[in-house]
């Protein structure tokens, strides 16, 4: 009926003829078709099998009412031109004796921007930010006023320019420093800072559930990626000068560190394919002004909404990214 190895074709004469796959092609070709028939069909399979576990680009709007960030300063001893002070952090208007509460919480704004997954393996990765992504909103209106800024106004304690009078403008955060020094404490400049942009990153991280679950927002590095500080310095009497000068626009750059909170990130399932999510920060930067580091705590939340997709559009996200893996498999392969 058969020879090994060979398939028989017949025709309509009644003969019949052999066909020996091993004779019309190399046996290593025949290989790699086989191999490359096995590894699409695992391919598809896997993709089905897990077909929302296969993460896509899903952007969150912040809630801006919502979504704030505060900061406090503790009083911090300081060498202020070679004399021992300790530096308060207070409200640009009244309050000597503390706390600092008005001007030191802001909302925010913006989009954040996730690879996420439903399903069996539930996760969600923050992406790296750019500036403007997630802003800070304006909290009120502090000294000083950028506007007032003369570069051209120099002496011994300003070397780069001073700020022309006391107007205030619209920014993020403002606050008063005092400065003690001995028995008295007294006013050592206004600081207003402006133009903030925050930044979210993280690796994949595991959420609870199928649609709503929680993580562990303590694995996300959250800080500051851009800011601009202004500082309008106050000479102090007794002939101790201005221990702090005037600054314009000094950049405030690049501090990501990682969320100490000890709180959970909750996505809520809102019903259909809506989505809330809640992210608790707190964590600790260093606040440099002028070469004075004051370690400012930052607390707050983000709240965030986004619609996913429908299932079969994970289900596309993972069958594309098993076909590249197919293509790149195959072209080492051909090398």
């Amino acid at each position: 009926m058969s020879e090994c190895g060979a398939f028989h074709f017949g025709y309509a004469g009644g003969s019949s003829v052999a066909w020996d796959p091993w004779k019309t092609q190399t046996r290593g070709t025949l290989v790699k078709r086989i191999f490359g028939f096995r590894l699409v069909a695992l391919a598809t399979s896997l993709a089905v099998g897990s077909s929302l576990a296969n993460a896509a680009p899903i952007a969150w709007q912040i809630d801006q009412t919502q979504s704030s960030i505060s900061l406090s300063i503790a009083d911090t001893a300081v060498d202020l031109d070679g004399t021992n002070a300790t530096v308060r952090i207070r409200n640009q208007s009244g309050g000597n004796s503390g706390p600092w509460n008005v001007g030191n919480t802001a909302f925010m704004g913006g989009t954040l921007f996730t690879d996420y997954s439903e399903g069996g393996s539930h996760s969600i990765e923050f992406l790296p930010h750019a500036a403007g992504d997630i802003f800070g909103l304006t909290s009120g209106s502090y000294r000083p006023n950028p506007a007032s800024w003369n570069p051209a106004n120099t002496n011994a304690d300003n070397p780069d320019g001073q700020y022309s009078n006391t107007s205030t403008d619209p920014s993020v955060f403002g606050a008063r420093v005092r400065a003690s020094v001995s028995i008295l404490t007294l006013d050592a400049g206004y600081l207003a800072i402006d133009d903030v942009s925050y930044d979210a990153q993280s690796a994949q991280l595991a959420v609870s559930g199928t649609t709503g679950g929680s993580f562990d927002a303590s694995l996300i590095n959250f800080g500051i990626l851009e800011s601009l500080i202004y500082f309008d310095g106050v000479a102090l009497p007794l002939g101790l000068g201005q221990p702090i000068p005037d600054t314009f626009a000094e950049p405030f750059n690049g501090f990501i560190a990682q969320n100490n909170s000890a709180g959970s990130g909750i996505i809520n399932d809102l019903g259909g394919a809506s989505r809330e999510m809640i992210i608790p920060i707190n964590m600790v930067l260093a606040l440099d002004i002028e070469g004075i580091i004051l370690n400012a705590g930052v607390t707050g939340q983000v709240v965030a909404y986004s619609v996913v997709p429908e299932p079969s559009t994970f289900v596309m996200f993972g069958l594309g990214a098993v076909g590249l893996a197919v293509t790149a498999i195959r072209k080492r392969r051909r090398a």
